[in-house]
């Protein structure tokens, strides 16, 4: 992705995993509705940040009679991306091996998590 990506607020965040779980075009109502039914915000709300979505340049909005369609213009895997790098860069001075050893000592991993870190690591360095 060429232009910059903003960290988005929790609510504005909420929003758009409804609207990038849904098959793209989304009516607002239909994500006004996923939302009311997982966090009990009513519409107005998430017209607003609908709205605001769209302004910051996350989604793009055409009218198709009464209906507002929604796409989304910035992807999920994209915007994964650039929270786990600016994570990595705030906490960890950017080192993933920082980060994970920081995680091993606070979360008890099971031998298949090892496992399964293990077998990505030689992933990686098979790669290089």
């Amino acid at each position: 992705m060429t232009k910059a990506i903003k960290k988005l607020p929790d609510s504005e965040l909420e929003t758009m995993l409804a609207v990038w779980r849904a098959e793209a075009p989304v009516r607002g109502s239909e994500v006004a509705a996923a939302l009311a039914a997982s966090r009990g915000w009513n519409k107005s709300t998430v017209f607003t940040l609908l709205l605001r979505l769209v302004e910051k340049g996350f989604l793009s909005c055409e009218k198709e009679g009464k209906n507002n369609l929604y796409q989304p213009l910035v992807n999920e895997a994209d915007y994964r991306a650039h929270e786990s790098r600016s994570m990595l860069d705030r906490f960890y001075a950017g080192s993933l091996k920082n980060f994970v050893a920081a995680f091993c000592s606070e979360e008890p991993l099971s031998r298949s998590d090892l496992e399964e870190l293990r077998q990505l690591v030689e992933e990686k360095a098979r790669e290089l």
